[in-house]
């Protein structure tokens, strides 16, 4: 049978009309296929990605740490979104704190009750009884001496936190123990217990302290005294106490201010009279290069007691103070 060219054009064109959908046109690279086949490498610019690939700075690990950074980033920014979220939703809402568990011995409530428990010296100040106190520090004294002296979490010796709580009579009883150390300062502020002492006024737990030698003269972090706290306060009494036991009412706080320019602050004009009769020099400059004079005229508009200070600085000299511990002004 003859084929006809004709008849084959005419088949075609009917085949063609009879498909429904068309499929997806695909560019193909006939070059880079056929280079495949015939197992022939690409070549072309091959040069200029070399070049380019030298200045990309991704090739050489430059960006790595530039990604991690912008990933920890984005972390922060996640909790922090999160950690607002939830205070909106609920402001009153209270952290959750895990406490770290101590290990306890069988029955330790009911011997704790019956005083044979082995409780710390922190615990027992806090309690506040007198006798439970009493058998931890003899406990202590026999087994470990040097441990009446530990801080707590909140960096305080039991000494330091005794006084905080105004019970003397807890101090006294930790100061009876010569293993206790008076000058151990809080690990926070640098305050001793002859801060606390003084601040609170409690004359007696000063006594006791300069009993045991402490240091009178003792700083804290901000270079400030016992006598500049019981100057702050006007504290006569206290002051009185301080300076007859040779307090150092020239000594300067990291700010440059001494005694004086606490007792301006405190506003006790007898106090001021007192540090002026140990010959304090009223024209000190502090940081600010302002005197004592200068604080007592700034708040002389909240009280009429620092009108008072500031005239008597102004009009004060060493000569109006016929002995140190008496004035005129008394």
């Amino acid at each position: 049978m003859a084929f006809n060219s004709g008849d084959m054009l005419k088949a075609a064109k009917n085949a063609q009309r009879k498909k429904v959908m068309k499929g997806p046109e695909i560019e193909i690279d006939l070059d880079a296929l056929l280079g495949g086949v015939m197992g022939e490498e690409k070549k072309d610019n091959k040069d200029e990605e070399t070049v380019d690939q030298m200045d990309d700075p991704d090739i050489h690990g430059l960006n790595k740490l530039d990604n991690a950074s912008h990933g920890r980033a984005g972390l922060r920014e996640n909790v922090v979104d999160q950690i607002l979220s939830e205070y909106a939703h609920n402001p009153n809402a209270t952290v959750k704190v895990k406490k770290k568990k101590v290990k306890r011995y069988p029955c330790y409530n009911c011997r704790k009750f019956l005083g044979c428990a082995h409780v710390d010296i922190h615990t027992a100040v806090l309690e506040g009884k007198l006798g439970r106190v009493r058998r931890v520090v003899r406990r202590l004294g026999k087994k470990s001496p040097t441990a009446i002296n530990e801080i707590d979490e909140n960096g305080r010796t039991a000494l330091s936190l005794a006084i905080k709580e105004s019970r003397e009579d807890i101090a006294d009883l930790i100061l009876s123990s010569s293993n206790s150390d008076p000058d151990i300062r809080d690990k926070w502020t640098g305050m001793a217990p002859m801060h606390h002492a003084s601040h609170l006024g409690l004359t007696n737990t000063v006594g006791k302290l300069l009993w045991r030698q402490a240091d009178i003269n003792v700083v804290d972090n901000n270079g400030t005294t016992p006598l500049m706290m019981a100057c702050a306060i006007g504290n006569e009494k206290m002051v009185d106490l301080l300076l007859e036991e040779n307090a150092d009412a020239e000594k300067r706080d990291n700010y440059k201010w001494n005694a004086l320019f606490y007792a301006t602050y405190g506003g006790s004009i007898k106090v001021v009279q007192r540090i002026l009769n140990e010959g304090v020099n009223k024209r000190l400059k502090d940081k600010k290069k302002l005197m004592a004079l200068d604080w007592a005229e700034h708040l002389k508009s909240n009280s009429a007691k620092h009108g008072e200070i500031a005239a008597l600085l102004e009009n004060f000299s060493i000569e109006m103070s016929t002995d140190k511990y008496k004035s005129t002004f008394g």
